[in-house]
């Protein structure tokens, strides 16, 4: 019996997967799987909102379609295939309409730079492309991150308005990277959507090593103890120092571009100089001698003191200069490390030949042999500087790093110039004459010395400040200024500090005598002194007579001059008529202005033309004290008066003896005197002139000089 066909009431069921998860800005795949083969599904079944459903494609039971999230929108997407969409083989309908969810957020631009080859070499500028998803705004070059590198010449295509295209100029020999950051620029929606990062490219340059930078010339103080010394042991003003540095530079681990820049083997012998106290504060000036593919040695380490010699760091002389240094045959081969201890002879890096360039023997870039090396310390080959070009020594290994082969590197320091030692500024000093005054009018001159002389004018300002519990109204000041001719030591001006008696029963009282001083040239001090003042209230009355001292200029004098007259007390009465001059005058007479003074002052000529000793004297009973008691005598003041500068000079007179002769062979002598000896030697010159109608020939001179020596008044040779 056969059994009746089973008819298919089973309709197909429908689920909706997403391919990628978290939430979508880009298009996206979602997979419709029904439960069986179906048919008659079409891309206007599937309803999106937020976004739109394309590219369709699938058969049986297994479908895929691309959705994409409206650009400005964010929430939710829902992907819906609709009920009845589609049909199994039996005719039956999906009864109900599927749905998935996707969280969306805006759609940002993504940009993306192309290159070739993420190592590709260049020799200088190029271009580089930058493709966006969408049209954008707001592209700058400053935008752009460049790394060993500048952007410059940014353009749009115009045929292609979402590509862009920039110049890269690299600033070294290494890695150059380009990258366009996040949040760098904005889509054209309303929204305006920043970008997401780009992608970053990677090349490498080949041009000139720009961090050639000449070492500055340094300077040191003179007891710097890295000074050499020439043959005679005097330090040098100006030198530069050699060493050979005590670590090896390995190319292990470093990257292709040591090839190329000298900065990595600069920073190794700077690293080195650093291990040296004395050289730690100048490690930023040492130069690596060695040559890479764009640089020279010579270059490198050139300096504009080529003119200075070379020295080893702690040892002797290597050559008299730049020149001398590259002809490849050294004034010592005695070695030096950076601490200025001995190093033994061995190989060294130098990829140059003997003159500082670049190797030029190609063969030696991949060769290891020692020949090839320079060899410091080495006299016998004299090869101090030519070796391989040991930088290239080793191919590339497969992690783009060098060869694990290790030697030391030369390095060479700037020009160091010795200061010369500076000299101390001259020194003020603040004197009282006397430091020590009783209180009823005593006097205290107040002067200022150098302790050296100065090329320009010292003006010193005196200030007189009573000491608690002493006031102002205790003391008088007279005058503020001192000055300090150039060339000179000690002051001219007055400044007197005189005290007042305040009948008052107290202590003794001080003053502080401060100054400030000025002087183009700089001077120090003057530190402050201490002026005292006996209180003389309590003491029994004075039953001495009054002395006096005068006081005269230092040294002999050239002409007028002043004296100062000192009291011991003050006393009244006391005039210019008072003072008695031998050989002189006296005038230009000055107190300090009241009726009882200590101090007098007066100026004193001495007789013209006069030499010798001008005495000048205060007699007794001239001048008398509070109580009426006269003075005593001085004692003499002498002067030494050994004339003035502006001296005339000596007059010459000739003498003729006789000064009538007879025709017939008569003779006169002729004879020269000076009114006053010469300090230096006087030359007659003689001519004789005849008076016509006598001739020349009527007459003979014998002997046309006179000759005066120094010190002496009359000629030494006659002439007739």
């Amino acid at each position: 019996m056969v059994a009746a066909p089973t008819q298919d009431n089973t309709p197909p069921t429908v689920k909706l997967f997403r391919r990628s998860v978290g939430t979508q800005n880009a298009p996206f795949e979602i997979n419709i799987n029904f439960s069986e083969a179906v048919t008659g599904l079409l891309l206007s079944e599937i309803e999106v909102t937020n976004g739109a459903a394309s590219n369709l494609r699938g058969e049986g039971a297994r479908y895929t379609v691309t959705v994409t999230p409206s650009g400005d929108t964010s929430g939710s997407l829902t992907v819906t295939v609709t009920a009845a969409a589609v049909a199994d083989a039996a005719g039956n309908a999906n009864p109900e309409a599927a749905q998935l969810a996707v969280p969306i957020a805006p759609r940002k631009p993504r940009a993306r730079i192309p290159v070739e080859n993420p190592l590709t070499e260049v020799a200088g500028a190029f271009d580089a492309t930058i493709t966006f998803t969408e049209r954008i705004r707001g592209f700058s070059l400053t935008d752009l991150e460049v790394t060993n590198g500048k952007a410059s010449n940014l353009r749009n295509q115009s045929s292609t308005p979402k590509v862009y295209v920039v110049t890269i100029t690299p600033d070294a020999s290494g890695t150059v990277t380009v990258h366009l950051p996040a949040g760098a620029v904005e889509d054209m929606d309303l929204a305006r959507n920043s970008n997401v990062a780009s992608n970053r490219i990677t090349v490498r340059a080949k041009v000139r090593d720009n961090h050639i930078r000449q070492p500055t010339e340094q300077r040191v103080s003179a007891d710097w103890p890295l000074i050499p010394k020439d043959s005679d042991g005097r330090p040098l003003g100006r030198f530069r120092l050699l060493f050979v540095t005590s670590g090896r530079y390995t190319h292990y681990n470093k990257p292709w571009d040591t090839l190329y820049s000298i900065k990595y083997h600069n920073d190794f012998v700077q690293t080195a100089a650093s291990r040296n106290p004395h050289l730690k504060d100048f490690k930023g000036q040492a130069r690596a001698l060695i040559s890479t593919m764009v640089t020279d040695a010579r270059d490198n380490t050139a300096t504009t003191g080529k003119g200075v010699p070379i020295y080893w760091l702690g040892g002797e002389r290597v050559a008299d200069g730049y020149a001398d240094f590259y002809d490849g045959s050294w004034a010592s081969y005695s070695v030096k490390n950076e601490l200025g201890a001995d190093y033994k002879p061995g190989l060294v890096w130098t990829g140059s030949n003997k003159d500082g360039t670049k190797a030029d023997d190609a063969t030696r870039a991949y060769n290891s042999a020692h020949r090839y090396h320079a060899r410091v310390g080495d006299p016998g080959g004299k090869r101090p500087i030519d070796g391989g070009f040991a930088v290239a020594e080793y191919p590339v290994l497969a992690d783009d790093t060098r060869g694990v082969r290790s030697l030391p590197l030369y390095a060479l320091s700037p020009v160091f110039a010795v200061q010369p030692r500076q000299r101390s500024a001259p020194t003020v000093t603040l004197n009282l004459s006397p430091d020590t005054v009783d209180e009823n009018g005593g006097a205290s001159a107040v002067t200022a010395t150098l302790d050296r002389a100065s090329s320009a004018e010292t003006v010193v300002t005196v200030a007189a400040t009573p000491d608690a519990p002493a006031e102002a109204a205790d003391i008088r000041q007279s005058g503020t200024t001192l000055t300090i001719a150039a060339g000179e030591t000690a002051s001219t001006g007055t400044v007197t500090i005189t005290a007042v008696d305040n009948a008052v029963d107290a202590l003794d009282k001080t003053v502080t005598v401060s100054g400030t001083a000025a002087n183009t040239q700089g001077v120090t001090g003057p530190n402050s002194v201490t002026l005292t003042i006996e209180d003389d209230d309590d003491d029994e009355p004075d039953k001495t007579r009054p002395t006096v001292e005068i006081l005269p200029p230092e040294g002999a004098q050239r002409g007028p001059f002043r004296v100062t007259i000192v009291f011991n007390k003050p006393v009244k009465g006391f005039g210019l008529d008072d003072i008695m001059v031998e050989n002189g005058t006296a005038g230009g007479f000055t107190d300090v202005g009241d009726a009882l003074a200590k101090t007098y002052s007066a100026a004193i000529a001495p007789r013209a033309a006069f030499r010798g000793m001008v005495t000048v004297s205060v007699p007794a009973d001239v001048a008398a004290d509070s109580d009426g008691l006269l003075n005593e005598a001085s004692p003499p003041c002498p002067v030494e008066i050994v004339g003035s500068d502006a001296r005339s000079a000596p007059k010459v007179t000739l003498a003729l003896v006789p000064d009538t002769i007879d025709e017939n062979g008569g003779t006169a002598t002729v004879t020269a005197r000076q009114d006053q000896a010469s300090s230096a030697p006087t030359v007659v010159t003689l001519t004789a002139s005849p008076t016509p109608p006598a001739e020349a020939r009527a007459y003979g001179v014998k002997g046309p000089t006179l000759t005066n020596p120094a010190g002496a008044r009359d000629d030494h040779g006659r002439r007739q």
